[in-house]
């Protein structure tokens, strides 16, 4: 898993103007002063309740594959922006479980990769003051359950990577290798030439 994850860093560690002015945004967004916790529990943009409970229904109704498609599926960093917006525009008309579903997935894009660790490979994407973007932590048990339900039905295999990787990292009892070696093979089918850089390059990996 190591190996996999350092050989994708490689090619996704550049930040860019836009990438730091996301972050910035983000980190106003997801984190309430003093307080860490991910985008769908801020005050400003909860319109739903923080316990809603989503399934697999939910999951392929939530048009996560249509956000994720085309050049917004290259990057975690366009994928996770992608997938706020789709989550807002969902919030906005009324589809609460969709939006959820679409805030968990944003929440599980905007981390940072730091391959060095074996067990904490997540980083915040930014860190400003009292305030962050989300980490693993932040996601409760539930949310890894159902990103744990989902990852096989995941079709784009740099979003696969992350939600097994995350689900991997987080449930610790019993541990689930499926997990691990399912992020493994689709680390390894993400393009890691330099290259292609320039469409890999991943702020918030």
């Amino acid at each position: 898993m190591l190996s996999a994850r350092t050989s994708l860093n490689y090619c996704e560690t550049d930040w860019n103007e836009s990438d730091q002015r996301q972050a910035r945004e983000r980190a106003g967004v997801t984190v309430v002063s003093g307080t860490a916790t991910n985008r769908k529990h801020s005050v400003d943009f909860l319109k739903f309740p923080a316990d809603l409970v989503v399934d697999v229904a939910d999951f392929h109704s939530s048009g996560w594959d249509k956000v994720v498609s085309g050049p917004a599926g290259e990057r975690y960093s366009s994928m996770s922006q992608a997938l706020s917006e789709a989550a807002l525009a969902s919030i906005e008309a009324g589809a609460g479980k969709q939006a959820e579903v679409l805030w968990l997935l944003a929440d599980a894009t905007s981390m940072r990769l730091t391959p060095g660790s074996s067990n904490q490979p997540f980083s915040a994407m930014g860190v400003f003051g009292d305030k962050r973007t989300t980490l693993p932590e932040d996601f409760s048990d539930a949310d890894i359950d159902f990103f744990h339900e989902v990852v096989p039905l995941v079709t784009n295999p740099r979003l696969q990577a992350r939600l097994a990787d995350l689900v991997w990292v987080r449930k610790q009892a019993p541990r689930i290798p499926a997990m691990a070696l399912l992020a493994i093979d689709a680390y390894r089918q993400l393009p890691l030439s330099r290259t292609s850089r320039n469409q890999t390059s991943n702020t918030m990996p």
